[in-house]
């Protein structure tokens, strides 16, 4: 059975090789380029390696929000609000390029009155609803949760997700690379090895994008907090994330040797 097996690949191979010189040969006598993978017989195969690795940053988006009955109230409130925060971040050492504003938004808030079907009866403006969110960047991990409870008694009363990163992503990844190329080159030869071949020059290398990079938002339902009487610390786990690289890779197919 795997001799039979083995003599439908060839068949196949040896088909595709003649097709593959022919229309080579015909587009040659036309004046055209043929690429190499086009005119050698080839294997394309997909490597991959994966790994799994502890996030070592925290990016926490925070936020203060304001209402009150008229819109320059709300908004002048809402900027004092947010500044307190960022000043008192600044004074534990938080450096200016780790907060980033995310959003600012000023909204009017009314109030509905219904029937007793269920139709809007009458609808009367509340007020102004001021919301201002920045992300924060913490790194080591273990601060992520002491500055952010540290804010709830300076206005903080927003945290609308948690975002985890690795911050030096290079290491990782060119070895996942070199990984992944070597499992292309053992891949092609265990295909070529029983037909009485093997993996000669690369021909084509297409690189496919990282798996798990960055790391997607963890994002419970957008929490609105009343100001503590003691600032809590915030419980942060990163745990772990798989990362994985692929690498299609397109080999010559060549005579094994003896």
């Amino acid at each position: 059975m795997i001799e039979k097996s083995a003599l439908s690949l060839s068949f196949v191979l040896t088909i595709f090789s003649c097709l593959t010189f022919g229309s080579a040969a015909g587009v040659r006598a036309q004046g055209l380029s043929v690429p190499l993978r086009d005119s050698v017989p080839a294997i394309t195969v997909t490597g991959q390696a994966s790994t799994e690795i502890v996030p070592d940053t925290a990016l926490i988006s925070l936020g203060v929000e304001t209402e009150m009955p008229r819109a320059s109230d709300a908004s002048a409130e809402n900027a004092r609000s947010v500044q307190t925060l960022i000043d008192t971040l600044r004074g534990q050492g938080v450096e200016s390029k780790d907060i980033r504003t995310l959003q600012v938004s000023l909204v009017p808030v009314y109030e509905d009155s219904h029937d007793p079907a269920g139709e809007l009866k009458k609808r009367v403006l509340r007020g102004y609803r001021a919301r201002n969110e920045f992300v924060l960047r913490v790194s080591p991990l273990a601060l992520a949760g002491q500055l952010a409870g540290s804010l709830f008694d300076k206005g903080l009363n927003v945290i609308d997700g948690i975002d985890f990163q690795l911050a030096d992503k290079s290491k990782v990844l060119d070895k996942l690379r070199g990984e992944a190329a070597s499992d292309a080159l053992a891949q092609a030869k265990s295909f070529a090895a029983p037909l009485g071949l093997q993996p000669g020059r690369v021909l084509v290398i297409q690189p496919q994008g990282p798996v798990g990079f960055p790391i997607p938002m963890v994002r419970a339902q957008k929490a609105v907090f009343a100001q503590a009487d003691h600032p809590p610390v915030l419980p942060v786990e990163p745990g772990t994330q798989k990362v994985q690289v692929e690498t299609q890779v397109t080999f010559e197919l060549t005579p094994a040797k003896p």
